[in-house]
């Protein structure tokens, strides 16, 4: 069960810049990267809606559910929400690097934390001086794929009046999505059901993202340029990756602790963001992936083996 647990983290992981790259693509042709999130959001939450009827099982959340379980189990679409649109409003501010690895710095944070405190109700993982070790070594196998000369010299030129302040958003931003793993995990246990706790949470976060983005925007006109002709069918597939993203998550972090699952999903991300790059998947520019990437990953792999089995 450990080794299927595991596989499932690393899939739900690699699937997510796949997820991103497929946004991006719908961002642009939206003229919004706020409204393709909540599109990719009504996408997986229809899909999960109709998963959720074929299991014989209601929509709805019974008073009972709602009454016995704490206020914050039902949070996790809304830190989804704060998370992702961290990283919209970071990118400009920050630059590539600092984009990624402030809200990493935040998800691995907040996971040891949960794991060592048993927060949200999870299973308690001490955290040992081996599990400082993996996870540093983790952090360098990181900064090793992400960062690079010319990356470096672009976040030069990224200046930003109240740099610290965002510095510190992207960490609670990851810390969020760290957050979020274990809340939607208990919330799976408490409803005896990880796909109706994944639809519970989507469309929490598909409410809240309208509202934001009726507020933000204004209207919802600008979707007309995605649905016209001419646009690939995947552009509609992002929301139903995210949908599996959460569900994968859901089902295993109770089951391997938060700091695991969120370790598994980052190494997952590294790769599937190479494999992205490499290859040019979804419309996306075809960058240069060589030895140092690989180096990168392997001493993830390692720190990885430091959390999970020490």
């Amino acid at each position: 069960m450990l080794i299927a647990n595991v596989i499932i983290g690393l899939l739900i992981g690699v699937e997510l810049p796949l997820q991103t790259s497929i946004n991006s693509s719908l961002g642009k042709r939206a003229g919004s990267p706020f409204l393709a999130t909540t599109t990719n959001f009504a996408v997986g939450t229809i899909f999960l809606a109709i998963v959720t009827l074929l299991i014989g099982q209601s929509l709805w959340i019974s008073k009972a559910a709602l009454v016995a379980n704490p206020w914050w189990i039902w949070l996790g679409g809304i830190l989804g929400d704060i998370a992702i649109t961290a990283n919209v409003l970071l990118f400009p501010r920050l630059g590539a690097i600092q984009t990624v690895i402030m809200p990493i710095l935040g998800q691995i944070i907040m996971s040891m934390m949960i794991d060592n405190f048993g927060l949200f109700h999870s299973p308690e993982f001490p955290f040992t001086w081996i599990r400082l070790v993996g996870v540093l070594v983790l952090f360098a196998g990181v900064l090793i794929v992400v960062v690079q000369p010319g990356l470096l010299s672009q976040d030069k030129e990224t200046k930003s009046h109240g740099a610290l302040l965002w510095q510190i958003i992207g960490v609670i931003a990851g810390m969020c999505q760290a957050s979020q793993t274990a809340i939607n995990g208990q919330l799976g246990v408490a409803l005896n059901s990880p796909i109706k706790a994944s639809y519970v949470s989507f469309i929490t976060g598909t409410i809240a993202l309208i509202v934001f983005v009726g507020i933000l925007e204004h209207d919802f006109n600008h979707l007309k340029r995605a649905i016209g002709k001419g646009n690939p069918w995947w552009l509609w597939i992002g929301g139903i990756m995210g949908s599996l993203f959460v569900l994968g998550n859901l089902f295993i972090a109770p089951r391997i602790g938060t700091g695991a699952a969120v370790v598994l999903a980052l190494l997952g991300n590294i790769i599937g963001s190479l494999i992205v790059d490499k290859f040019g998947v979804f419309d996306s520019p075809k960058k240069f992936v060589g030895g140092r990437q690989y180096a990168g990953i392997a001493i993830m792999i390692l720190g990885v083996v430091l959390v999970k089995l020490f």
